[in-house]
């Protein structure tokens, strides 16, 4: 990678400190990602149960005081008689003179007939005594139950469009029987009432809590125009869709505008409303950001010592290797000893000292082959043998000694001018393959016909084999002489032609026996003679000529070394062959045999 190859050109000093810094940086790295993870987790659980303990906390306080409102509208029903009921005088008066209970309601209060009529209100309206309210489900589930009501939100007609929820608790006569319904309503979009303290309660500096019902109608929310609105709908708050369908706790989510925030929810006992609260996620996490930045600058810092620190400390311990390094790069030192100054007690002083070892070994190496080479070349030049170094890959003689100068009658400067194919007598095509034996580097004995300055053509033996001298591989040939040699060899063929020619020519049978009466060889008259004894691969007794077979050698032994036998067989004269042969089958009478011996093994042994 060029990258690499090129931080590898930097000095040791500068990849040290590059390298140490990022292992730094990368154990920082580490180390701040895991806390970072662990104090996210830690703030994440810290806010869901602080949070939630606030929404729980808040609940509680709404339930307690819905039911402290909820027990004064119960009290003041109890003072309500039939001669006010039924005197709408009478009830306004007494709904007017209702002032905590009105600081309570800030909408208004309401007194209803059993039959769903406006007996009274307060503040009073003109022209809505008598009108019909039954149709309301406040008032409906009042009269079925017997029991007081919180209603769910709904649009108020006393003040013309606000959102109000309104408590209802039936009034009764001494026996028992519903003679009116007392109401109290909250105006949504008021200031002086217990649910309108919702909108401005907040979770942390820009979180907020808002109340809303299980068929997702919104009662409060610090954006009153949310109020008495069915506006998140299913699947755009995860977190509020699992509050919906009875979720408790805490929970991190996106809301419908998109707010990510830690979101907590509980519900009231008193209505079944959901409260919840959103602390948006940054704020909750702002603490956070702020360390990770933090970390980020002391990181750097620290980065910025550490190099420092690195740097001066690589320049004091590696000062005394920059000073070997350039006394070895000075020419005149050159593969000489390192001082003592550089042979200290520490790593870099075992350093001096291997390489001292390496140059002493290499010294010694050096005169060694020194005088190796020396040796080779006194042996070389010296020596009675004819020898020559030759080019593997050209065939250029290389060198050669006296005795090459006395054999090819060439000095040894001509001969150094000259190539093997100069002195080689075989033709172009033998040439070749001797010259490939040579460039292969194959090392072997081989014949060969040199031919000598004066003309004459010599035989000679050539043993050759790779050597290096001088860092040079060359082909160390060694020639003898052997013409003499090869002239006798010759002599020797000859001579076995001639008797191969004569033994295969004679008119006469002639066949040849080992000592051990093993025959070796027939000519072609003797294998005429008894074409069924094949020596050409195994040798066979010679009791094979006994044909047919009889018990005892000797008389064949005598027939074939009678001088008379021997000229009847070169005559023809088949008639002494027949009594030849008659005698051998004479021997094959009825009588008494002789004890059978293998003769030939007999004789061998």
């Amino acid at each position: 990678m060029p990258t690499l190859s090129t931080f590898r050109s930097y000095s040791l000093k500068i990849r040290t400190a590059v390298a140490v810094t990022l292992l730094f940086i990368l154990f920082c790295f580490a180390c701040g990602y895991l806390g970072d993870r662990y104090i996210e987790h830690t703030i994440r659980e810290t806010v869901h149960n602080g949070q939630f303990s606030y929404v729980t906390s808040l609940a509680q306080s709404l339930d307690d005081k819905l039911e402290l409102v909820q027990d004064a509208l119960i009290n003041s029903a109890a003072n309500l008689g039939r001669e006010i009921v039924d005197n709408p005088d009478k009830a306004q008066e007494f709904l007017d003179s209702r002032y905590a209970l009105k600081s309570l309601y800030d909408n208004a209060l309401f007194l209803f007939s059993p039959d769903g009529r406006i007996i009274a209100e307060s503040p009073f309206l003109a022209d809505r005594r008598g009108r019909d309210i039954s149709f309301r489900h406040y008032f409906r589930t009042t009269m079925a139950t017997g029991k007081p009501f919180i209603s769910d939100p709904y649009v108020s007609t006393h003040k013309q469009g606000h959102p109000s929820v309104i408590m209802t608790v039936p009034v009764r006569d001494r026996q028992g029987q519903i003679i009116a319904v007392l109401a109290g309503a909250f105006d949504l979009l008021g200031k002086n009432n217990i649910l309108a303290d919702l909108a401005g309660m907040k979770s942390g500096k820009h979180g907020y809590v808002y109340l809303f019902t299980r068929d997702r109608t919104m009662i409060m929310h610090p954006d009153r125009s949310r109020i008495m609105k069915q506006d998140v709908p299913p699947g755009s708050n995860i977190m509020y869709d699992k509050a919906v369908t009875g979720f408790e706790g805490s929970g991190e989510t996106v809301n419908s505008r998109g707010l990510h925030a830690l979101s907590s929810f509980k519900r009231l006992q008193s209505t079944g409303w959901i409260l919840g609260a959103n602390f948006p996620f940054e704020e909750a996490f702002a603490p956070l950001v702020s360390a990770r930045r933090y970390y980020a600058g002391g990181l750097a810092f620290s980065a910025l010592l550490v190099i420092s620190g690195i740097w001066y400390m690589m320049h004091l311990y590696l000062s005394p290797l920059s000073g070997m390094t350039r006394y070895l790069a000075s020419p005149e030192h050159t593969g000489a000893l390192l001082p003592p100054v550089f042979v200290t007690g520490d790593e870099l002083g075992n350093l001096a000292r291997a390489y001292n070892n390496i140059i002493t070994e290499q010294m010694r190496q050096h005169e060694a082959l020194r005088e190796s080479e020396e040796r080779f070349r006194t042996l070389f030049h010296q020596h009675s043998a004819i020898f020559l170094l030759i080019d593997p890959l050209t065939g250029a003689i290389i060198d050669a000694n006296g005795s090459s100068t006395r054999f090819y009658g060439y000095s040894i400067d001509e001969l150094l001018r000259m190539n093997i194919s100069d002195i080689n007598a075989p033709g172009a095509e033998n040439h070749a393959e001797l010259r490939d034996r040579v460039s292969s580097g194959e090392s072997g004995q081989f014949n060969a016909t040199h031919r000598l300055k004066n003309g004459e053509l010599r035989s000679v033996s050539v043993h050759t084999t790779p050597i290096e001298v001088a860092g040079q591989q060359v082909q160390f040939s060694i020639i003898n002489d052997i013409t003499g040699q090869w002239e006798a060899e010759q002599l020797v063929v000859s001579r076995e032609k001639m008797f191969s020619s004569i033994f295969d020519n004679m008119g006469i049978g002639i066949s040849i026996i080992s000592p051990d009466l093993q025959i070796i060889s027939m000519n072609p008259v003797m294998a005429a003679w008894f074409p069924n004894l094949d020596v050409s691969t195994t040798p066979i007794c010679y009791m094979g000529f006994n044909t047919p077979p009889r018990e005892s050698p000797l008389p064949l032994v005598s027939h074939y070394s009678d001088p008379r036998r021997w000229q009847d067989s070169h005559r023809g004269n088949r008639d002494a062959h027949a009594r030849g042969s008659q005698e051998l089958q004479g021997s094959r009478n009825p009588g008494p045999r002789p004890q059978r011996r293998d003769y030939c093994r007999h004789r061998s042994g």
